[in-house]
């Protein structure tokens, strides 16, 4: 039953007619279809110990999962993408990792670039392009797959690939502030500063404020038309609409969807970046799903209530509770 969302996704985009034409051919035609993790697993003690920060555990968990052929593609990338990370990655514990889920032969955009940050590191470039080219194919909205893309090829110097591979990004109608970044920073390499005025002030329009690694959606109109009809149901059953922007992200944006509706907008800027300052980013989330922010730990999640807590007694919607004495 958990499957059947991506099933019909499938199958809708399988009988789209023409396929866009920028479009990687396994992502329209004779699509495979992904593997995705029960919802069951992201509540397993292997997810517990990434969550914990445990990543001995975790990798120790996650390699007797794919030994006893348990199918969660995105239990593997996280750990392997988390062993890689910090300032002495952990090659051989992620290759061991990803050689014991080979034999599953999982498919999933994650997995893939899991596989080619491991190429990275191991400086396997032509197999780390390739994977990543199949990890746009596999979900072709995924701008920071095109921004590691085009990272990859900036590094080796083949920069008219790398805008071949921004053309892609431009056409997939993903919004996503990475691979303007990465591109920015092409520009830069090559000497071109009409592209390097353009891609800043385009930056600067997307996320709101220059700040390198924000991601943000812009709006479009039905997604404003489906939030503003939220409002108008959840009033009507007599309960407060609140609205909430991720850690990290301008919430100029979420504002202006909201503008003339009296509906709180919770910002998770100052918080973080307050927490950020006196603590690692690996303290608040147990990722980097989307660069420049991912999924919260318990700390993040705290930071998140807390600020949720402050908003709704401000505007007397909640009683501030009482504290124990000393605490």
């Amino acid at each position: 039953g958990w499957r059947l969302p991506k099933v019909l996704r499938w199958a809708y985009h399988s009988l789209t007619d023409p396929p866009p034409p920028w479009t990687h051919p396994a992502s329209v035609w004779k699509k495979r279809l992904m593997d995705v993790d029960p919802p069951a697993s992201l509540r397993s003690p292997c997810w517990r110990r990434l969550e914990a920060r445990d990543l001995d555990g975790a990798c120790a968990c996650a390699l007797a999962a794919a030994r006893a052929g348990a199918r969660t593609p995105k239990l593997y990338a996280e750990t392997v993408l988390l062993l890689l990370k910090g300032e002495t990655p952990r090659v051989e514990a992620a290759a061991r990792l990803l050689k014991a889920a080979a034999p599953l032969k999982l498919v999933n955009s994650r997995l893939s670039e899991a596989q080619a940050a491991l190429a990275g590191a191991q400086g396997r470039s032509a197999e780390r392009e390739r994977l990543l080219r199949e990890a746009i194919g596999l979900s072709p909205s995924g701008g920071w797959i095109y921004a590691d893309l085009i990272e990859a090829l900036r590094a080796r110097g083949q920069y008219a690939a790398a805008r071949a591979v921004f053309g892609m990004y431009r056409a997939s109608g993903a919004l996503d502030a990475r691979p303007l970044t990465v591109m920015q920073s092409l520009c830069v390499e090559t000497g071109d500063a009409a592209c390097v005025a353009a891609l800043g002030d385009e930056l600067l329009s997307l996320i709101g404020r220059p700040a390198a690694g924000v991601r943000t959606d812009a709006p479009k109109a039905d997604t404003i038309a489906n939030v503003r009809k939220m409002v108008e149901l959840t009033r009507a059953s007599g309960a407060t609409f609140v609205a909430m922007q991720y850690p990290r992200l301008d919430p100029r944006q979420m504002e202006s969807i909201y503008q003339g509706l009296d509906v709180p907008v919770v910002s998770n800027v100052d918080n973080f970046e307050e927490a950020l300052a006196r603590g690692r980013y690996d303290d608040y989330f147990i990722d980097r799903f989307r660069g420049y922010w991912g999924h919260a730990t318990q700390a993040g999640n705290r930071l998140i209530a807390e600020r949720l807590a402050d908003e709704l007694i401000s505007r007397g919607l909640i009683a501030p509770r009482s504290s124990p004495a000393g605490k």
